[in-house]
């Protein structure tokens, strides 16, 4: 089940055209959510509002009110920390074990695309949540009267990235990196479209491999075997950092820690 969290301002309504990647398809909306009913399959949408958003916004939406997938949900205005921790806790209570969840932070304060990464990193730690998108329909950056719509859902990541080789350097166990690194995997159909990625497929596979073996021969104590395994991981990181950026650019980044 697919469920949509999206956040109303109190401003009112402003038509504009959104572009998702691909600029000859557009969808209009006189708010962002109205462009994601046209673009999303989803089964439930979530239009958190507060007593303004209500009033101000959420009463002329006609098209929304229409839909029997889309309800309303009240959420105080955010004036301090007590208020967002109650729409965290309003949001979590909404959002059941194993959902597939977007995330829409187009419109309401500023202070939202901060609590709805915590949304996303509490959502897939404490309840196996899926987050499908975190969408973003940057109205500041219309060009030729179309908004693009940013995915930064991949920061997410980062959390993922972070944990796995925290867990690696500190207590040995580089399963969780090694799964990471693994899922990056190029597959058979993208590697026949993209050939030159075929050093990156084996880059992967290698450092994973490597990871693996340092892992298992630190659980057994073998000081011998977890050298020479990690003088083979640095020697592939090192000739495989550039290709990490195209694939696992937040192991990219963390690589110095995995060796040092």
């Amino acid at each position: 089940m697919t469920t949509i969290v999206t956040f109303l301002g109190d401003r009112g309504l402003r038509e504009t055209k959104y572009s998702f990647g691909d600029r000859n398809q557009s969808y209009t909306g006189g708010v962002f959510a109205e462009a994601l009913v046209q673009f999303c399959e989803f089964d439930r949408m979530i239009v958190c509002v507060t007593e303004k958003a209500k009033l101000n916004t959420w009463s002329k939406l006609v098209n929304l009110h229409s839909d029997p997938r889309i309800q309303a949900l009240d959420i105080p205005t955010g004036t301090d920390t007590g208020e967002m921790w109650q729409t965290f806790e309003i949001i979590a209570a909404e959002i059941p074990e194993g959902e597939s969840v977007i995330f829409d932070i187009t419109h309401g304060l500023r202070s939202l695309p901060f609590l709805v990464f915590l949304f996303a990193a509490y959502f897939k730690a404490a309840k196996n949540v899926s987050i499908e998108a975190i969408y973003y329909g940057a109205l500041d950056l219309t060009t030729e009267e179309i908004a693009p719509v940013i995915d930064l859902s991949e920061f997410i990541s980062m959390i993922d990235w972070i944990t796995a080789t925290t867990r690696f350097t500190e207590m040995g166990n580089g399963q969780a990196l090694a799964d990471l690194l693994r899922n990056e995997i190029p597959t058979n159909g993208e590697l026949s479209d993209r050939s030159d990625w075929t050093d990156l497929s084996v880059s992967l596979e290698n450092t994973a491999s490597a990871i693996e073996t340092i892992s298992l021969a630190l659980s057994i104590t073998r000081p011998i075997e977890v050298m020479a395994s990690a003088a083979k991981l640095e020697a592939t990181l090192k000739r495989s950092a550039d290709a990490f950026g195209q694939r696992a650019r937040p192991f990219q980044l963390l690589s110095d820690r995995v060796v040092g």
